[in-house]
């Protein structure tokens, strides 16, 4: 797995290619901590990532949680990977409304986000 960070202005991109597995989500996880710091937004884009497994989806819920209690956004970039999409299915994240802190509605869970759920 790669990890890229592109950052302009006030917010960033967190890129990540190939396999994302538990092994490499604690370096994801501090990517985003370090960049949430410092930007208004930061955005994931998974789109080439070939693997995903629970530890990622909950580092991504997790992610889009501390992001809303710091009154940031956390977004995603680009369509969702389809073995992310899996993934959620598999593990029962997939859900009609985000949870209590989705001010944005921007829960990757729900139907605005996952394919297959619409």
């Amino acid at each position: 797995m790669g990890i890229h960070i592109d950052r302009s202005d006030n917010k960033c991109v967190i890129t990540c290619d190939g396999e994302v597995t538990q092994q490499q989500v604690q370096e994801l996880r501090t990517s985003f901590i370090k960049t949430l710091i410092n930007v208004d937004e930061v955005a994931f884009d998974l789109r080439n990532a070939t693997h995903a497994d629970l530890p990622l989806l909950q580092l991504l819920c997790s992610a889009h949680r501390s992001a809303a209690r710091l009154q940031k956004r956390f977004v995603f970039a680009g369509p969702l990977p389809v073995v992310l999409e899996k993934a959620a299915e598999e593990a029962g994240y997939l859900r009609q409304t985000g949870c209590s802190l989705d001010r944005d509605s921007t829960c990757l869970w729900t139907a605005k986000y996952n394919r297959r759920a619409q």
